[in-house]
C-alpha cells in the first residue's frame, strides 16, 4: 500500500482535491503544504532529540567509564524516544543491580546521568519540537502533555499532530482562530 500510494501520490491529491469546492481549493493546498511541512519538522525534530539523547548518554557513559559506552547510548537513546517507558527501564534496574554488587559509586553516577538526561529532555523537547515545527514551544508542551491527558501514551505522538493540524488550518485560511478576527 505505501509503494502504491506513494507512486500514486500527484494522482489521489488530484482525485481528492475534485472533492473540494472550487472557491475552497486554494486553501486545501495551502493546507496541505502546511501540514507536509510541519509533519516532516516534526519528524526532524524526533530525530534530533534522539541524537541530543545519544550523544548525552555515550558522553556521560563514557565518562563513567563504562564498557561498551557507544552502544549502551545509542540503545538508551532509542528507548529515551518512547514515550512513558523511557530510559529508566535500563538506568533503575542498572543502578540497582550496582548498589546490590557494591559499587555505590557507580550508581551515583548512573543516577546523576539518569537526571541529566531526565532535566534534558524536559526542557528542550518543547523548544527543539516547537522550533522544527515553527508552533511555539509553550503551545508545543501544551500538546504534548495535552495529548498525553486526552489520549494516553499515543497522545504524547497524537497532541502534536493535532496542534500541527491546527496551525495548518488557520494558517490557510480555512479557518479562523480567533474566530472574529479580521486576519
Amino acid at each position: 500500500a505505501t509503494y502504491f500510494i506513494a507512486r500514486d501520490k500527484d494522482l489521489i491529491i488530484n482525485t481528492a482535491m475534485r472533492f473540494v469546492p472550487p472557491r475552497a481549493r486554494d486553501q486545501a493546498w495551502e493546507f496541505r503544504n502546511t501540514v507536509s511541512v510541519d509533519l516532516f519538522g516534526y519528524i526532524k525534530g524526533r530525530f534530533v532529540m534522539l541524537l541530543f539523547s545519544i550523544l548525552i548518554t555515550g558522553a556521560g557513559l563514557f565518562l563513567i567509564g563504562t564498557r561498551y559506552w557507544i552502544l549502551l547510548g545509542i540503545i538508551i537513546g532509542i528507548v529515551d524516544q518512547v514515550p512513558v517507558i523511557g530510559p529508566g527501564i535500563i538506568f533503575t534496574p542498572w543502578v540497582a543491580l550496582s548498589v546490590i554488587a557494591g559499587d555505590i559509586d557507580r550508581a551515583v553516577y548512573l543516577t546523576i546521568l539518569y537526571f541529566v538526561i531526565f532535566a534534558f529532555r524536559n526542557f528542550a523537547e518543547p523548544k527543539i519540537m516547537g522550533d522544527s515545527v515553527g508552533l511555539h514551544p509553550l503551545i508545543m508542551l501544551l500538546a504534548i502533555y495535552g495529548g498525553a491527558v486526552f489520549f494516553g501514551v499515543m497522545g504524547l505522538f497524537i497532541g502534536p499532530i493535532l496542534a500541527i493540524i491546527i496551525r495548518a488550518t488557520t494558517s490557510s485560511g480555512l479557518f479562523k482562530f480567533p474566530p472574529y478576527s479580521e486576519e
